[in-house]
C-alpha cells in the first residue's frame, strides 16, 4: 500500500518536473482556487445567509421586545409564543453553525465563530425576555424594555447586521 503511494507520488513529481514552470503555477493556482472555493464559498454563503436571517429576525421583532405588555391579550401571547419559537429557532442555528476557518473569516469580513456563538446566546435571551413576570410593576417593565434594546443591540453589533433605519427602530 505504501509503496503504491510512493510510485504514484514519484510519478506525479517525474511529470512535474517535465513541465514549465509557468504551467505548474497555472495548475498550483487552479488546484488552489478549487480548494479555497471548496472550502470556502459553501461555508460563507450558509454563514452570510443565516447572519441576514438573524439580522432580519431581529429588526422584524424589535416591536415585541420593546413594547413588553403588562396585561398581555390571548392574541398577544399567541404572537409573542410564535417570535419566541422563531428567534430559539435562530440561535440554536447560530450556536450550532458549521463555521469556516477564523482565518477566511477574517480574510472574507464575516463574523467570527465566536461572535456567532455569542449573538446566540444573546438572542436566546431575548427569546425568553419577551414575557414579563408574575406581577410586574412599571419599573421592572422599563428595565426589561431597556435590557432588551441593549442586547439586540448587542447581537446586531455580533453579526454585523447594516444599520437600522430611523423608522427601523422601536
Amino acid at each position: 500500500m505504501i509503496s503504491a503511494a510512493a510510485c504514484i507520488v514519484a510519478g506525479l513529481w517525474d511529470v512535474i518536473g517535465r513541465l514549465s514552470g509557468p504551467v505548474v503555477l497555472a495548475i498550483v493556482f487552479a488546484l488552489g482556487a478549487l480548494v479555497f472555493y471548496r472550502l470556502g464559498a459553501g461555508f460563507v454563503a450558509d454563514y452570510r445567509r443565516l447572519r441576514v436571517d438573524a439580522c432580519t429576525l431581529l429588526t422584524t421583532h424589535a416591536p415585541l421586545f420593546t413594547n413588553l405588555e403588562m396585561q398581555p391579550t390571548a392574541e398577544e401571547i399567541a404572537l409573542r409564543r410564535a417570535a419566541s419559537d422563531e428567534l430559539r429557532r435562530i440561535a440554536d442555528r447560530l450556536t450550532n453553525a458549521d463555521c469556516p476557518p477564523q482565518w477566511l473569516t477574517r480574510l472574507l469580513a464575516v463574523p467570527s465563530p465566536s461572535d456567532f456563538w455569542e449573538a446566540g446566546r444573546t438572542i436566546r435571551g431575548l427569546s425568553n425576555a419577551l414575557f414579563l413576570p408574575h406581577n410586574p410593576t412599571v419599573a421592572s417593565k422599563d428595565a426589561n424594555e431597556q435590557q432588551n434594546r441593549e442586547s439586540r443591540d448587542e447581537a446586531r453589533r455580533l453579526l454585523r447586521c447594516r444599520p437600522q433605519r430611523p423608522w427601523e427602530r422601536a
